[in-house]
């Protein structure tokens, strides 16, 4: 039971590692230099 909860738990992490990436390439490609957009959801601490 251990292995397979923890081999679910990294299977979703790896999922949503992946998800993020891709919208972070797709909301963060063209659109990197305007705030205005991701204001709204929350405090832009990623973009250096």
């Amino acid at each position: 039971m251990k292995r397979n909860i923890f081999g679910e738990i990294a299977v979703v992490l790896v999922m949503l590692g992946i998800v993020f990436l891709i919208a972070l390439s797709f909301s963060g490609g063209a659109d990197y230099n305007t705030p205005s957009q991701y204001d709204e959801i929350g405090p832009r601490t990623i973009y250096p």
